[in-house]
């Protein structure tokens, strides 16, 4: 029940806002109580937007005013927010803030209090001018149904058994959302733009799936340009972390193509070796390659490359204590290891390597050489001519179908040197003359 007992008390409305199109019309009854008579009365008229109005003015002396019916509809566009307030002396008391949807009505009925009805006649709010919230302590039925919306200004507190929303829900967020405790969502379900669009899913399965679908990821990064894109926030910031359990059985990065590993990155749980390893379309054993070091702190080795050819055969590549690099089918025990062969600075030239030696017997050298096969050589170089200008022509030995003079391997792609041939025959060579040069010379053996 509102009362007004005296000439300095009103009642008064106004909005939260301005309105979108139109102002809210509304009308009140009421009726005058004094010693003598009962006189019932009416007001009508329409908002004014953040400015008060007043619904229900002041009585006469020695007069009671009781408000029966207070009724504002809102005729714009969007919702309006209703202030209802009591003017006492330019003392204003505020009764209700309350939200009325587009084409919806405010009502106060005396012995009722306030409530709000939609276009389609239904309840969607009872107050009492004197509470600030609604607290529902049972269960709202189907007789009780928010059909509309909830324009909560102060928030809406939902306690006991949770929210359970069914069906397509759209919630205008246009403030920020908290939500204090855990939100459960069924198997497959998702949030994002739409079903096809950018979402997130989740997936109840044996081992939980949280997916990002049709959408690139960035971290720190506000347009990423790829399917996963990390930008470190700040210069002592890792940019990312993949943290494996101990004893890993599985790659730690697995590179695919169209869905087919090609390229595994794999770590010891110890630190000593990083693994890349490439797939081949047998057994998925493949070519491999190792970054290592030792793992005994007491003899450390030097950091070493292990490459792992189709046979699994592992060859070890490191620099010795003289700089040389060294390969060999085992690790470097020390960092000072000297197994393997040297790789670096050798040569390929013959004059480079030790070719002719002693023979244990001159015997061995005379098989040698007879087993060989004689042809004539020609020598195209200019500097090399004789006296009416022609090239010489030298009798030579073919071994294993190449052309290598006196067993000389010279590679391919090298000129000898005339000097060489001269050795052991200038214009004509014959068998005895090549087994008396290889008897004065002691003979030679291959190396």
């Amino acid at each position: 029940m509102i009362i007004l007992d005296a000439t300095t008390k009103s009642l008064e409305f106004k909005l939260l806002g301005a309105v979108s199109a139109n102002e809210l019309p509304f009308i009140a009854a009421w009726a005058d109580h004094s010693a003598t008579a009962f006189t019932p009365g009416h007001t009508d008229g329409i908002s004014n937007g953040t400015t008060a109005v007043t619904a229900v003015a002041a009585p006469g002396a020695s007069v009671q005013r009781q408000l029966k019916t207070l009724m504002i509809f809102n005729d714009d566009s969007a919702v309006a927010v209703v202030i209802v307030q009591y003017n006492n002396n330019a003392t204003i008391r505020q009764l209700t803030e309350i939200s009325v949807p587009a084409n919806g009505t405010l009502t106060y009925t005396d012995g009722e209090g306030f409530r709000v009805i939609n276009s389609a006649g239904e309840v969607l709010a009872a107050f009492d001018p004197d509470v600030a919230k609604v607290n529902v302590a049972e269960v709202i039925t189907a007789g009780w149904a928010f059909t509309q919306e909830i324009d909560a200004q102060a928030g809406v507190d939902i306690s006991g058994g949770g929210l359970k929303v069914g069906g397509s829900t759209v919630i205008d967020a246009s403030e920020n959302i908290g939500i204090a405790g855990d939100i459960t969502l069924a198997d497959d379900a998702w949030m994002g733009l739409g079903a096809a669009k950018g979402r997130i899913e989740f997936d109840d399965a044996a081992v939980d799936e949280v997916n990002v679908r049709d959408a690139l990821f960035g971290v720190n990064i506000a347009t990423p340009t790829g399917q996963l894109h990390v930008v470190s926030g700040a210069a002592a910031r890792v940019g990312l972390i993949v943290d494996t359990a101990a004893t890993p059985s599985q790659p730690v990065v697995d590179l695919k193509n169209n869905g087919t590993s090609r390229v595994d990155i794999s770590i010891a749980d110890d630190d000593t070796f990083l693994r890349l390893k490439t797939y081949d379309n047998d057994a998925g054993l493949g070519p491999r390659v190792m970054i290592e070091r030792n793992n005994d702190g007491a003899t450390p080795a030097a950091g070493h490359v292990t490459m792992f050819d189709k046979g699994n055969q592992g060859y070890a590549v490191w620099p010795d204590d003289s700089g040389d690099l060294r390969i060999h089918t085992g690790n470097p025990t020390n960092a000072n290891d000297g197994a393997g062969i040297v790789v670096g600075d050798q040569s390929s030239w013959h004059e480079g390597k030790t070719i002719l030696g002693p023979a244990i017997s001159a015997p061995d050298a005379v098989r040698d050489v007879a087993a060989l096969v004689f042809e004539q050589f020609r020598y195209n170089g200019t500097g090399y001519q004789q006296w009416d200008g022609t090239p010489p022509i030298f009798n030579g030995l073919v071994i294993h179908d190449r052309k290598d003079w006196w067993g000389k391997n010279m590679g391919p792609h090298q000129t000898p040197a005339l000097n060489e041939l001269e050795l052991f025959a200038r214009y004509g060579l014959t068998i005895q003359s090549v087994i008396s040069e290889v008897q004065a010379l002691g003979g030679f053996t291959w190396l």
